[in-house]
């Protein structure tokens, strides 16, 4: 026998008893004529309203549905608001451990959905919505249609929800829903219920006003800061550091200072996520104020190490006076690698030329904390050779420990390493335009290690599956054949005097001397750059000159 295909019901129904029963049975009828059936052992009742016997109906339509097709699924979808009632009715009748039961309250979500948009279908919807909520039986039910009242854009139902949802066992989730939907309405109405509720679930208040993240929220909540029951302030804190502007953490910081409180440590974290929620939105300028404030108007160990790490993934230059500020008198010897890696970072995009004086007081002070065998120890070397000299570097061992460095750039595959790009051809190292999505520039670095090895795993970002490239300039007094000896991982083409001389393309780990290539080189300046391929894991290389006999002999890298 066909199943039901769901109808929309009439809007207007004439007054009466009768005549409501007489329009019962006729749009039964007519539906039967349709070769439609309703489930076996309906029974029309005669002295029923039209509503009762057209939802009777409806839910015996819905539950023989087929949920698994598109087709039926469409023909729900279509009816609308109409449907609302029957489908929650049918909800109710299943366990919510049933798949058909998960099925029913997405096919209710995409009917919710469908009516987005359309100003009369939202508040049709709206009233379906709250009349299914009202006449549910079924306590589970009735906090669904709540939390499906989210999916909904008609803001007359928010207000309804704020202000007709009083039984306390559906008031808190009319307050999660409020804090989930999308109509903007909602953030005033939370906001009202915060200030006016008499019923103690300022909790719940401020945790749905820190989902919204509305930045209008911020002077309601931050008076909770000062809530002598510890729930309601640490909702406070957590609700302000959802909301990602300056001002949250303007009103964390006073209570931040102490890491020995639970509440101390949780505005700590707040601010934080604050700060790194306004990197997302790219305003890093305001995510480094917020990360100096920190550093430098709280005094706990734990503050100082979460504004050090933020302010080594925000890398902005002025930032190196207020590190160097905390550098002089910090206590705590745990800070030490992150003064290093807050250090190296701030000045690994910036522009040398412009930022060098304020940042070489940082990086001498760091350098004076960094073991030798630290991999950061080479690049504050290398920066502070070419900011405090300004001179060209003799060498007299062959061992190239001076590089500008460039990348990374994204490379899927190892087939892709010997693509070339558009600068490989002339390259100019103080051209600051930043190229490829990481907006990388040519930065200087330098090796005080006996190999020389380059530790790019550390210095170019992406790291992984990535092209990078190492430069310098070389100055031979005179026109000699001479012998390049080099080491990568992973692989490795070299370019003399814009000439390919060298390539491996293929993944190795990174060892001294591995390559040894027979180069002429010229009178006056020699060109010497590197590409670099990583697939996975480290990323390092090695160079080292010598005359056709292996033996060193003396030349200058120019600066």
């Amino acid at each position: 026998m066909p199943k039901l295909t769901p109808h929309s019901a009439t809007s207007r129904t004439p007054r009466g008893p009768a005549v409501r029963s007489l329009l019962a049975v006729l749009l039964l009828a007519t539906l039967a004529a349709k070769s439609e059936a309703f489930e076996p052992g309906f029974v029309i009742d005669p002295s029923a309203s039209l509503a009762t016997n057209v939802q009777q109906s409806a839910g015996a339509a819905a539950a023989a549905i087929d949920l698994d097709d598109p087709a039926e699924r469409q023909r729900w979808i279509d009816r609308g608001a109409a449907g609302v009632s029957a489908l929650t009715t049918h909800l109710a009748s299943l366990s919510v451990r049933e798949r058909p039961y998960h099925q029913g309250v997405d096919l209710l979500r995409d009917v919710i959905h469908a009516a987005n948009g359309d100003s009369r279908a939202e508040a049709s919807m709206g009233s379906a919505l709250a009349l299914a909520h009202q006449k549910a039986t079924d306590e589970h039910i009735r906090r669904l249609t709540i939390e499906l009242m989210a999916d909904s854009n008609a803001t007359k139902l928010m207000r309804w929800l704020s202000y007709k949802i009083r039984e306390p066992e559906y008031r808190r989730t009319a307050i999660r829903t409020l804090g989930r939907s999308r109509i903007g309405a909602a953030t005033g109405l939370l906001m009202q219920g915060l200030a006016n509720d008499k019923d103690a679930v300022e909790e719940l208040y401020l945790r749905a006003l820190g989902t919204r993240g509305d930045a209008r929220a911020v002077p309601s909540i931050a008076p909770f800061l000062q809530s002598s029951r510890p729930l309601v302030a640490r909702a406070a804190i957590e609700a302000l550091g959802s909301i990602a502007v300056p001002e949250s953490a303007q009103q964390l910081l006073p209570y931040a200072d102490d890491a020995e409180t639970p509440l101390g440590l949780a505005a700590m974290f707040a601010i934080d996520r604050v700060a790194k929620g306004l990197i997302d939105q790219e305003h890093r300028e305001e995510s480094a104020d917020i990360y100096g404030a920190m550093l430098t108007r709280l005094k706990s160990s734990r503050a100082h190490g979460i504004a050090l790490g933020g302010l080594y993934h925000v890398g902005r230059p002025a930032d190196a006076k207020v590190i160097l500020e905390r550098l002089v008198d910090f206590e705590d010897q745990r800070l030490v690698p992150l003064f290093i890696e807050a250090a190296v970072n701030i000045g690994r995009r910036a522009d040398h030329a412009v930022h060098g004086e304020t940042l070489r007081p940082l990086y001498e002070q760091v350098r004076l904390l960094t073991p030798e065998s630290h991999p950061f120890y080479a690049i504050l070397a290398g920066r502070l050779r070419a900011l405090g000299q300004g001179k060209d570097v003799t060498v007299t061992d062959g061992v190239l420990r001076q590089w500008w460095v460039h990348g990374g750039f994204v490379c899927p595959s190892p087939d892709q390493w010997d693509v070339p790009l558009a600068f490989e051809s002339h390259v100019d190292v103080r051209d600051r335009t930043p190229h490829g999505p990481s907006r990388s520039e040519w930065i200087t670095t330098g090796s005080y290690t006996p190999d020389g090895a380059i530790d790019l795993d550390v210095i170019l970002r992406p790291n992984d599956r990535a092209i990078g490239y190492a430069y310098v300039e070389l100055d031979i007094p005179e026109a000699r054949d001479a012998t390049l000896i080099t080491g990568s991982d992973d692989a490795l083409i070299v370019f003399l005097n814009g000439q390919r001389v060298f390539s491996h393309l293929q993944s190795r780990p990174h060892r001294i001397g591995d390559d040894r290539t027979s180069i002429q080189l010229t009178q006056g300046t020699n060109r010497l750059l590197l590409k670099l391929g990583d697939e996975t894991d480290g990323w390092r290389f090695s160079a080292r000159l010598v005359g056709s006999d292996d033996k060193p002999f003396p030349f200058v890298i120019k600066n």
